[in-house]
């Protein structure tokens, strides 16, 4: 699938993440990470933390 198609999909941006690292059997997925505080973190959640716990490859988190 390309990108466009993609985006289309209805879901949490972790989950969409996850299906394209997935789908695309990549070795690397890069992501940006804003440093929120462990309370903020805490309440709103992080796409970034989410997505370095499930997926299968390698992330490098970027700030």
């Amino acid at each position: 699938m390309d990108l466009e198609e993609k985006v289309m999909i209805a879901g949490t941006p972790w989950e969409i993440i996850l299906d394209m690292a997935k789908d695309g059997d990549f070795d690397l997925v890069v992501m940006g990470s804003r440093g929120i505080s462990s309370v903020k973190r805490f309440l709103l959640g992080s796409v970034s933390a989410e997505v370095s716990m499930l997926v299968q490859s390698s992330v490098l988190l970027v700030r």
